[in-house]
């Protein structure tokens, strides 16, 4: 299965330019967008001297070296497994709410074709809180929500831009 994903991820990088930045969304090469983003985060998990998940000691060491193969494979490929820390959370911050200023909402297409990948920093965004919310390993930070919320940002991505009325409004 591994080394199916590294073929797509390869042919993806061939048809982008040299871009290993695959968004999350992707849905091409069933879900290749996912599977990257697994990755880094195993990536993380591993400089970080962590496991995904409680195992026993004799499987971890299996599975690290395991993970060491599928690094190299990665690096090969010239994989980016830190990408997203080329732009700093507070830069994102900005354009996103440069955005907001421009656009009236927080609700950047993952296709937008202003600050580079930014729809897919806020699918990120959204994503990482959600695993904050479940009590799952994520890379947010209490400081960063309240950094997003000041701008009104919507956890769920809405299909419109109106404002939506609070149940006691309605009544």
């Amino acid at each position: 299965m591994f080394e199916e994903r590294l073929v797509h991820l390869a042919d993806y990088k061939q048809k982008n330019n040299g871009d290993t930045n695959v968004p999350f969304k992707f849905k091409g090469y069933e879900n290749l967008g996912k599977w990257v983003s697994q990755q880094r985060k195993q990536y993380k998990l591993n400089k970080q001297n962590k496991s995904s998940s409680k195992m026993k000691m004799k499987m971890k060491m299996k599975m690290k070296m395991k993970m060491k193969e599928r690094f190299c494979a990665l690096v090969s490929i010239d994989f980016d497994f830190e990408w997203r820390l080329n732009c700093t959370f507070e830069e994102r911050l900005a354009q996103l709410a440069d955005y907001k200023e421009k656009n009236g909402n927080c609700n950047v297409p993952c296709k937008f074709n202003g600050y580079k990948n930014l729809g897919g920093w806020v699918d990120y965004q959204r994503h990482q809180h959600q695993l904050y919310k479940e009590n799952k390993p994520n890379s947010t930070t209490k400081e960063q929500i309240c950094e997003l919320e000041k701008l009104n940002f919507g956890w769920r991505k809405r299909t419109n831009s109106r404002p939506r009325l609070s149940l006691l409004a309605q009544k």
